[in-house]
């Protein structure tokens, strides 16, 4: 996928639930049902919103429980996932499209001075115009439709290796990451996915 394609007007957001919100007899998204947890957060109740639609759909197909870390967002030509283990079965999800006018406290998220195309408002969010995309389907139909490189960890003492090696190369540029996983399949850190089951495997070079 292109990372043209990849990119939104500011005033088009998503939201990502396995939840279908616009069935329920009160078809709003409920900041009074957040969770919070990421470091930036907001501490009073809010909307979380991305101007990216496959950030939401990581949301939407529940796929966010085994992950440990994922490079995606405009200024990832190809979106990269890696997980502690693979995920089988994603569900069913929702996207739901937001449009920025009708919340005029929307503002993005800044963490450690960067920027995390994580936005919020305070207000509930009306969905019962139905969702932008309904999601079904399993980790395949996900790497091969939008593809996103998929990575497992071989070991647990990898992950500490990882994190190591991804702390010491922070803030570097995006253009940065294919090399930087490369480095990891050749130390024997991490398994390709997309390559064993032949599914829009990118060519890493090894």
């Amino acid at each position: 996928m292109s990372q043209e394609n990849r990119q939104n007007r500011l005033e088009d957001f998503y939201h990502g639930t396995h939840v279908s919100v616009h069935t329920l007899p009160m078809p709003f998204l409920d900041p009074n049902m957040s969770t919070g947890g990421d470091k930036g957060d907001p501490d009073c109740p809010h909307v979380f919103l991305t101007p990216d639609p496959f950030y939401a759909k990581l949301f939407a197909f529940k796929t966010l429980e085994s992950m440990i870390t994922g490079f995606f967002g405009q200024e990832y030509e190809t979106p990269y996932l890696i997980y502690s283990e693979f995920p089988s079965n994603l569900g069913t999800g929702y996207v739901y499209k937001v449009l920025a006018q009708d919340y005029p406290d929307l503002h993005e998220i800044i963490v450690d001075g960067r920027p995390t195309q994580k936005y919020v408002t305070y207000q509930p969010v009306d969905v019962s115009s139905g969702p932008e995309q309904t999601l079904t389907g399993d980790l395949n139909a996900l790497m091969a439709k939008d593809r996103v490189q998929v990575f497992a960890l071989r070991t647990q003492h990898s992950k500490s290796a990882l994190f190591r090696d991804w702390e010491q190369c922070r803030g570097s540029e995006a253009s940065g990451i294919p090399t930087l996983l490369k480095e990891w399949r050749q130390r024997g850190d991490l398994l390709h996915l997309n390559q064993q089951r032949g599914l829009s495997a990118y060519d890493f070079g090894c």
